[in-house]
């Protein structure tokens, strides 16, 4: 690897680890507010509208963007083609759902659902056009603007949502908090564009562009009923508070996933795809990232699992309890997916994006049975259903990336193992001790400390027993300059 290939990988791994970091802390810090000034029920109402606007994105996108950046030698026309067919998509798309909005506000069985929908779906295009310049930003390893365009766009756009919370506006707080957020951030990007339409377009280039971007909308596609059918199941069946509660505890999984896992995945794609001739350097950062996930992000989700009754009820209040049951058992799933999630990364960067798409089918015809017709009474029975479900795709997807990079599966075992089972100990340390003090009744943030401390001791303990010559390996990577 180039030493400026290296000083770009390595300058976007930062820019991106600040813009997942801060801007994920910050829209973490966003939700308090707004979860402590609005119900569930608004929550479930904005829930319901983020769910149909991100199928409509995701359908106008078209995997377009992940196309535009993994492709070796990009011209300025070869863009203008897919950006034009993706903007026109998504104005008809918009259209459409404002003109069946009621019929979608029958559908999923939230009253006075329609006027939200309406209004949030004529702003979609402009996130659509977004995607497009952030794309060309993500080619060029230039992670530095958009970290701080989120910034700027989510501390507008927080103050726009929370000053309406205060007005007693209710879900329109949050559509206002998002089409806000789409506003700044697109004027943020295309003021200093990296590309912008030219009158010629390639439609051999567009053909090229689209059987990749097609092979990534259909993974997408059927991940989105992978892994969002159950909002769809949860608002129909047990009413838009359900969905807000739901929305809540998945919002700090989803949150967990951004900071630990997303930040090295976005400047991946694009450094990955530029090593993929050479498998010996992609097994060698394949060990060290499968590794350190394990011995880093695996016991903070399973701590977040674990302590889940204590951090909902100090972060959000007693109105939300109910997440902690959602959070749990996610949380956990997360300890296995942050490791996983790797996967799909290594196979788009060799040009086998289309076996992440068998193993979504896999996901999905594990998923969609489970939580249509296993039996759920509430909300938390339904999560464990769903949770266990997902993990079905999990040896799949390890089979299938030891097979690529020519590696053995046990390998990749040996290599996760130490950090999975330390945290899965620790875990049911804090439940055991969970159960023992029930009697006892302790304050919220002495009881977060003490259990956070016997996981930390249990996990720290058993690991440096395990693994110690793994740890100091992680260390030595993680302070290895540049």
């Amino acid at each position: 690897m180039s030493d400026t290939l290296h000083s770009k990988i390595r300058s976007g791994l930062i820019w991106s680890v600040a813009q997942s970091w801060g801007v994920k802390g910050l829209n973490l810090l966003l939700y308090l507010i707004l979860a402590r000034l609005l119900s569930p029920t608004e929550f479930g109402i904005a829930a319901a509208v983020a769910l149909v606007l991100l199928l409509q994105q995701l359908v106008a996108e078209f995997g377009f963007g992940e196309a535009l950046i993994q492709r070796p030698n990009l011209l300025k026309h070869d863009v203008t083609l897919p950006f034009l067919v993706a903007v026109s998509a998504s104005i008809l798309l918009s259209l459409i759902v404002a003109v069946f909005a009621k019929q979608i506000e029958q559908l999923l069985n939230v009253p006075d659902l329609a006027p939200y929908l309406v209004v949030a779906s004529l702003f979609a295009p402009l996130a659509t056009a977004t995607a497009f310049q952030e794309s060309m930003y993500k080619r060029e390893l230039d992670f530095k603007p958009l970290a701080i365009r989120q910034f700027v766009a989510l501390i507008v756009s927080g103050i726009v949502g929370v000053s309406c919370a205060f007005s007693g506006l209710g879900a329109w707080s949050l559509i206002a908090q998002s089409v806000t957020y789409s506003i700044v951030g697109m004027v943020w990007l295309w003021r200093k564009p990296r590309w912008v339409p030219t009158r010629r377009h390639d439609v051999a280039s567009f053909r090229v562009l689209g059987k990749f971007g097609a092979s990534v909308f259909s993974t997408r596609l059927i991940d989105f009923g992978a892994t969002r059918s159950i909002d769809i199941v949860i608002v129909t069946l047990h009413g838009a508070a359900a969905l807000g509660i739901y929305s809540i505890g998945a919002k700090l999984y989803q949150t967990a996933m951004e900071l630990l896992s997303r930040a090295f995945m976005e400047v991946s794609l694009s450094a990955l795809s530029k090593l993929a001739h050479d498998r010996v350097r992609l097994v060698q950062t394949y060990r060290h990232v499968v590794s350190t996930s394990s011995l880093l992000g695996t016991p903070v989700f399973f701590a977040m699992a674990a302590l889940s009754p204590e951090i909902t009820h100090l972060l959000f209040g007693n109105k939300w309890t109910g997440s902690a049951a959602v959070m749990a058992p996610l949380m956990l799933i997360g300890g296995v997916q942050c490791i996983q999630f790797a996967n799909g990364s290594y196979l788009s960067a060799i040009g086998r994006p289309h076996l992440t798409l068998w193993l979504t089918l896999i996901k999905l015809s594990a998923v969609l049975p489970a939580i249509f017709f296993i039996p759920s009474g509430n909300v938390a029975q339904l999560v464990n259903v769903y949770a266990l479900a997902l993990l079905v795709v999990t040896p799949f997807s390890f089979g299938l990336i030891a097979k690529e990079l020519g590696i053995r599966f046990r390998d990749i075992l040996l290599w996760i193992a130490p950090g999975l089972f330390s945290a899965s100990v620790a875990y049911g340390s804090v439940w055991i001790a969970r159960g023992m003090t029930v009697e006892h009744s302790m304050n919220g943030i002495v009881q977060l400390l003490v259990f956070g401390t016997l996981y930390l001791a249990v996990y720290l303990g058993l690991i440096m027993v395990m693994a110690r010559a793994s740890v100091h390996e992680t260390v030595k990577l993680i302070r290895r300059p540049a």
